[in-house]
């Protein structure tokens, strides 16, 4: 709203894939004030093709950029092997339903039912006391190390030694 006070331009980055359900889930004043606010938007930066559609059909004439998340691809080509471990899975990102972890932990857990010898590491944050419960109530906490956020070279470790 300052923006459009002083008449400034406006990019929106628009990153949580649940703005759409948050959007859907508005109705009256209140969905009507904050379409007129995001039409003041000049352009809009989203994540994947998917977003970019969604929003496409929201604000046909609205320029929309598609910014994916970057990969350093050099610092995985570093010149460090590290072994690859067999069977090991590795989740990176927010500890939440949304995010699919949830669903990780239940097919480790139907993958060791089947004598499956898998070693997971996830890395994240939210909800991580609510994740290692979870884990712990499956029996999975053996098998399934759940860890705080990774640093960069704990990440890239992690991704070169993951299968």
């Amino acid at each position: 709203m300052i923006s459009i006070l002083f008449s400034k331009k406006i990019i929106l980055h628009i990153h949580p894939s649940f703005f759409f359900a948050f959007l859907s889930g508005m109705n009256g004043v209140k969905k009507r004030v904050f379409f007129s606010l995001l039409n003041q938007v000049d352009r809009f930066i989203v994540l994947t093709k998917e977003m970019h559609e969604n929003l496409s059909t929201l604000f046909p004439h609205k320029p929309i950029h598609i910014l994916p998340n970057p990969v350093n691809i050099r610092e995985m080509q570093d010149g460090k092997q590290l072994r690859r471990e067999q069977n090991r899975v590795l989740y990176l990102g927010w500890y939440n339903r949304l995010k699919g972890v949830y669903d990780l932990v239940d097919a480790i857990s139907l993958l060791k039912a089947q004598v499956w010898n898998i070693t997971t590491d996830v890395y994240g944050i939210k909800e991580i006391d609510q994740l290692r419960v979870y884990v712990k109530e499956k029996g999975l906490d053996g098998c399934i190390n759940v860890h705080g956020w990774a640093n960069n070279d704990q990440k890239i470790r992690a991704l070169k030694q993951a299968t």
